[in-house]
């Protein structure tokens, strides 16, 4: 029986591999560390494809991570605004979570624009859903602008926005 350091063999124990292993085939399953060899996702699960030509992440067990967004206003400006947002990529699926904090509105109206933790694949086929977490309880929809931006306004296209309004929305997307 050959060694998992040399060809990954899911009759054998899964060990975590820190280099691709030496000989490769199709339906092999491996355990990757994720951070001196990265498959694609980080650590976790990788399944090789039947062409044998790529890796699969079938779990990914890496950690979620935080981004802090852009947040801009369509129109007008914030005086005082902020951002924070935690993401958690398993292979081609982001899995994000972003809350907007506006201490002070300024002029800013129409709608809010966040900028994503990954660029989308295929930014017109999803749609988010959040809520003003701090003051009206309003439930807010999100929906891409472009590959790199979402855009938050109140369920019914208008503008939620006040001073010491928290604004939350999560979701998943490619």
């Amino acid at each position: 029986i050959e060694q998992a350091a040399n060809r990954a063999n899911p009759k054998d124990s899964l060990i975590y591999l820190h280099a691709e292993p030496a000989r490769i085939e199709a339906g092999d399953l491996v355990l990757a560390g994720g951070s001196d060899w990265n498959p694609g996702s980080g650590a976790g699960f990788y399944l090789r494809n039947e062409a044998n030509t790529a890796w699969l992440c079938i779990c990914s067990i890496s950690e979620w991570a935080a981004y802090t967004p852009t947040v801009t206003s369509v129109t007008g400006a914030f005086t005082t605004v902020s951002g924070a947002g935690r993401y958690k990529q398993i292979g081609k699926t982001v899995h994000f979570s972003v809350s907007v904090t506006i201490t002070t509105i300024g002029t800013a109206g129409t709608a809010v624009d966040v900028t994503l933790p990954v660029t989308a694949a295929s930014p017109a086929r999803f749609v988010f859903a959040g809520r003003e977490n701090a003051v009206t309880g309003s439930m807010l929809v999100a929906f891409f602008t472009s590959t790199t931006n979402m855009r938050i306004q109140k369920y019914d296209s208008t503008f939620l926005g006040a001073d010491g309004y928290l604004l939350v929305v999560s979701g998943s997307y490619e």
